[in-house]
């Protein structure tokens, strides 16, 4: 048995994908401050690395 992996290459998402991901992740950060202030930091975290990586693609493609 011999794998296929020429064709695979790691996915790396595209601008809309992350800008999606920031929606989603802010509309639960919203909602976090308010009903769960434990999970806010984690959240804003996450909200930060999703903005540095899509300025990051934004350098790469400019």
């Amino acid at each position: 048995m011999s794998e296929k992996t020429e064709n695979h290459t790691h996915h790396l998402p595209s601008a809309t994908d992350i800008s999606r991901e920031m929606e989603q992740v802010k509309r639960e950060y919203d909602i976090a401050l308010k009903d769960r202030p434990e999970h806010a930091k984690a959240l804003g975290e996450r909200l930060r690395k999703l903005e540095a990586q899509l300025q990051e693609g934004a350098r790469g493609r400019g």
